[in-house]
C-alpha cells in the first residue's frame, strides 16, 4: 500500500459516512468532435453524458485500488477529488477500463515521473483538493497542445494536470473514450513533452506527445476551477 503523507490524514472514513455523503460530481465530456481551437466553433453542452459520484465514494475507489487513504480529510464542496500525494506512476498501473481486466500502462518512454510538475504555481501539492467542470477536450482533437492551451485559458479554464486527469478517470472511467483521448497539458517536465492519457489495446495508458504534434484521437483536457 502507499501511505498518504504524514500530517494530512486525521479522520477515518467509515462506511456510514460514505453512505451519508451527498457531495456529487458530474463529469460531462463535451460532444464536439473536430472544432479547431482558433475558431470557437464548439460550445460544449451544459449537460451531457456523465456520472454522479459522491466524493466519499471517490475516496473509497482509491482504497479499493490499494492506497492507504482511509484517514484523509475530504475537502468541502463539489467536484472531482484529487490526491496529489499519491505517485501517479503507481496509480495508472492499477486502473482498468470499464468492464476490462487489463491494467493500465505507464509508457516505457515516460522516463522519470518525478520530473513532472504542475504548470500553474497555485496547484495544491500538499493537500487533497477538488476540480470542477472537467472537460476531456474533444473540441481540441487534432489541435496540438501548444495551440489548445491558449484557447483553453482564453475561455477562463485551466489545463489539467496528470493527477487531475487520473482522478477524473477514477471518478468516471467513461471520460476516456477510444479515439477521443486527452492531453494533460497542466503538467510539464520543462521541455516539449506533454503528458497524455489514451487507450492502448484494452487498457488506459499514460504517455506523452510533443507539444506541437496534432493527433486526430487526442484532445486537451481542462477544468473550470480548483478548490
Amino acid at each position: 500500500m502507499v501511505a498518504w503523507p504524514a500530517g494530512l490524514a486525521s479522520q477515518s472514513i467509515s462506511p456510514s459516512f460514505i453512505a451519508a455523503s451527498s457531495v456529487l460530481v458530474n463529469l460531462s465530456p463535451p460532444k464536439c468532435a473536430t472544432a479547431r481551437a482558433t475558431t470557437g466553433e464548439c460550445s460544449p453542452p451544459a449537460s451531457a453524458l456523465g456520472s454522479f459520484v459522491e466524493t466519499a465514494e471517490q475516496l473509497k475507489k482509491y482504497l479499493d485500488l490499494g492506497f492507504d487513504v482511509a484517514g484523509v480529510d475530504l475537502p468541502d464542496g463539489d467536484g472531482v477529488l484529487v490526491l496529489p500525494g499519491l505517485p501517479f506512476d503507481q496509480i495508472i498501473v492499477r486502473l482498468t477500463l470499464p468492464g476490462g481486466k487489463a491494467t493500465g500502462i505507464l509508457d516505457r518512454n515516460f522516463e522519470d515521473p518525478a520530473r513532472y510538475h504542475p504548470v500553474d504555481e497555485d496547484v495544491p501539492r500538499d493537500r487533497p483538493y477538488l476540480i470542477s467542470g472537467f472537460e476531456s477536450g474533444t473540441e481540441y482533437l487534432n489541435v496540438p497542445p501548444r495551440d489548445a492551451v491558449p484557447a483553453i485559458r482564453d475561455r477562463g479554464r485551466l489545463p489539467v494536470t496528470i493527477e487531475e486527469g487520473l482522478a477524473a478517470f477514477i471518478a468516471d472511467p467513461e471520460v476516456l473514450q477510444r479515439n477521443a483521448c486527452f492531453s494533460l497539458a497542466g503538467s510539464t517536465r520543462g521541455d516539449k513533452r506533454v503528458p497524455a492519457l489514451w487507450i492502448s489495446g484494452k487498457a488506459p495508458k499514460l504517455g506523452w506527445c510533443f507539444a506541437g504534434a496534432p493527433h486526430t484521437w487526442l484532445g486537451t483536457a481542462s477544468v473550470a476551477a480548483r478548490s
